[in-house]
């Protein structure tokens, strides 16, 4: 009689050890953070659990991170520059899964970039006037076309990249042919 109490409570044991094991393996998050964000932008992550009937927790040294529901949101200021960790852990019963990782919020500096765009731009054309004239400073002009074309406009799109391509290799060809 013994022997077979003993056997059923290590039944018992190894089903509730199974329960909780297979609980452990259902249970995750299947997502993952946006780890990026500008100032002034809202920032939103959606959680997305193997089980919405668990509950989900937050904390954070960011004062302006919350957490609404499933959705980990907020808006950082300019003064919230920096690195911001983030700790999520979602609860089943007796199953923890954790998510930890961290939040960059940095500046983009706008103005650098139309400063290249101006001067990629004014440089062009300034070889373009000047070549239209002296076809030496024509050839000149399609390699700086080329150039600016592949180092900045890319960055705008393939439409000016290939704007300014072709701009470059006919101010190259227009201006060899009239070299020689």
């Amino acid at each position: 009689m013994l022997n077979n109490r003993r056997f059923s409570i290590a039944i018992v044991g190894l089903l509730i050890l199974s329960g909780l094991m297979g609980s452990a393996r259902a249970l995750s998050i299947d997502s993952n953070p946006v780890l990026t964000v500008e100032p002034e932008t809202k920032y939103l992550y959606e959680v997305v659990p193997s089980n919405y009937t668990a509950t989900v927790n937050m904390t954070t040294d960011a004062d302006w991170l919350f957490l609404v529901g499933w959705n980990v949101t907020g808006i950082p200021n300019k003064d919230d520059i920096g690195i911001w960790n983030v700790s999520l852990n979602i609860t089943l019963g007796a199953v923890v899964v954790w998510q930890n990782y961290s939040i960059d919020v940095f500046p983009v500096d706008h103005y650098t970039d139309n400063l290249e765009l101006g001067l990629g731009l004014i440089f062009c054309f300034a070889f373009l006037v000047i070549g239209l004239k002296q076809p030496t400073f024509l050839v000149l002009a399609g390699i700086v076309w080329i150039v600016v074309s592949l180092t900045i406009f890319i960055s705008y799109g393939e439409l000016f990249m290939m704007i300014g391509l072709a701009t470059g290799l006919g101010s190259l060809f227009m201006g060899a042919s009239r070299l020689w």
